[in-house]
């Protein structure tokens, strides 16, 4: 990189970390560091999501999968930007009226305390291994571009994410991930303008790849596909920080455009960084597929431009780090530290435990991502972990308004348990994901409890958290929360905490 280059990175950085620091001032409570008080607009709701689901793997790892296997995986990731959409559309909005911080919330109004504690288990084990898999990339984006040994540079761009996030929570990373999404959405789609004017024309491109790179399923079993395909719509879903967009949304309204408009521009962000993997393919078969992205930057990018591009992956990677870290600390506080409540806490309290628990899993989870010798092997714990245990549930929750203490639990263990099993001592047979089965059996057996058990006296105890509408909801969230102001601790917290039942 120039001198140039440099700059642009180093300008960026210092940036990212004022507006960390920035935060130190506007969080004023543990809710402000969770949810930035439920205000966000539409404008900010779309650009921190987009910019906290299009981490490493969707960009770096989908030019990657479609350098080695063609368009074929463009088309198994719309899933997710697909489900996003979805969401929008229909579960988003629904989530916003409840008076709840983290996903544990949600599930312990519709199945019980047993119920949240599983579901603060999975969100914690998915949200710190896709920590631990943006970290490692963090690393490996910076010793590609610059030469940094990679050690060094996954220490000092992470230490910069633990920095900000803990400094403001939520409020500095919803600022942060402005940036990171104007950065990204400028300098990639650059990126592959150049790259095509390098590698050649349209027509050469295409004869330079194999034909069956341009078909859906292209040399794969269509059972193969769809099983892929059902993993990309399900794997994702509605985990802890994409949820936490929907709680931090001003109204129902500005929710579900934001899921919708984020949906959006995923799906065209895909396609673009999709085709940087069959650009690089046409300029070199023998490049490594992982490196496909960086390499193609490498070959062709024209001195001056490097640094915007290096901010460009920077940012892209960093925002999911930094989104995840904080929802990693939400939940352990949240779900199993005050047990949603349950352990009676002063506010000032739990934004101080806050902060140092995101001081704490931010460098844990730097230890575990080094750790690990590459991203697909941190990836694989959560891609079968959260859709068999938590998604039927919650959507049957959100969507249906069912409650029922056991139906929950059960369905849940009993899709983790059929999904080690497909993918463990059975092997995966017919080339079909355990997280396809395991989302069937959570399914039946969840009817199956609900059957033959009794049709009444099923329903959780205590405080029903859906408000009538979203201008009740923080006053829901003051009566049930079992979170008080330091002025009112020994008055409105207690009978909170004294009434939730399991």
């Amino acid at each position: 990189m120039t001198v140039i280059d440099w700059v642009i990175v180093a300008c960026y950085l210092v940036i990212i970390v004022l507006i960390g620091l920035a935060g130190l001032k506007k969080v004023k409570t543990g809710r402000d560091f969770a949810v930035a008080g439920s205000s966000l607009p539409v404008g900010i709701v779309t650009a921190t999501l987009a910019a906290s689901y299009i981490g490493g793997s969707f960009a770096i790892g989908a030019a990657g999968a479609t350098f080695r296997e063609g368009y074929t995986y463009f088309f198994a990731l719309l899933g997710f930007p697909l489900a996003t959409i979805a969401v929008g559309i229909w579960v988003a909005p629904r989530l916003r009226r409840y008076a709840a911080e983290t996903v544990g919330d949600v599930m312990e109004h519709h199945y019980g305390v047993v119920a949240r504690v599983f579901t603060g288990l999975i969100s914690m084990v998915v949200c710190a291994a896709i920590l631990g898999a943006q970290i490692r990339a963090l690393g490996t984006i910076l010793e590609v571009f610059t030469g940094i040994d990679f050690t060094v540079g996954a220490i000092v761009l992470t230490l910069i994410v633990i920095v900000y996030s803990t400094a403001g929570g939520l409020w500095s990373d919803v600022r942060a991930d402005v940036i990171h999404f104007a950065v990204l959405a400028v300098a990639i789609p650059i990126a592959i303008l150049v790259a095509i004017r390098s590698v050649g024309t349209p027509a050469e491109i295409v004869a330079s790849v194999p034909p069956e790179f341009f078909t859906i399923t292209g040399d794969k079993p269509i059972g193969f596909f769809i099983s892929l395909f059902i993993g990309f719509v399900f794997g994702e879903t509605l985990i802890q920080p994409y949820s936490q967009r929907a709680f931090a949304g001003a109204n129902t309204k500005t929710v579900r455009k934001a899921f919708i408009y984020a949906g959006i521009f995923g799906i065209v962000f895909l396609f673009t960084t999709s085709s940087g993997g069959i650009l690089a393919r046409a300029l070199d078969p023998t490049i490594p597929s992982d490196a496909a992205m960086p390499e193609l930057i490498n070959r062709v990018i024209p001195a001056g431009f490097t640094g915007l591009l290096v901010a460009g992956f920077i940012a892209i990677i960093m925002s999911s780090a930094s989104s995840f870290l904080n929802s990693t600390t939400v939940v352990v506080v949240r779900d199993l530290w005050t047990l949603g409540g349950r352990r009676k806490i002063e506010d000032h309290t739990r934004l101080r435990f806050q902060r140092v628990m995101n001081l704490v899993i931010g460098v844990i989870a730097l230890v575990v991502g080094l750790s690990f010798p590459n991203i697909i092997d941190i990836l694989m714990v959560y891609f079968s972990t959260w859709a068999p245990t938590v998604i039927v549930p919650l959507l049957l929750g959100v969507l249906f308004d069912v409650r029922h203490r056991l139906a929950g639990p059960i369905a849940m263990v009993a899709g983790l348990l059929s999904t080690w099993l497909w993918n463990g001592p059975l092997g995966e047979p017919f080339g079909i994901l355990g997280l396809a089965v395991g989302l069937v059996t959570n399914l039946i057996v969840f009817f199956l409890v609900v059957a033959l058990t009794p049709k009444t006296g099923m329903a959780p105890r205590g405080f029903d958290i859906v408000a009538p509408d979203t201008a009740a909801v923080e006053t829901v969230w003051d009566e049930t929360s079992g979170v008080s102001d330091d002025s009112d601790a020994a008055g409105d917290a207690a009978p909170a905490t004294a009434t939730k039942e399991g």
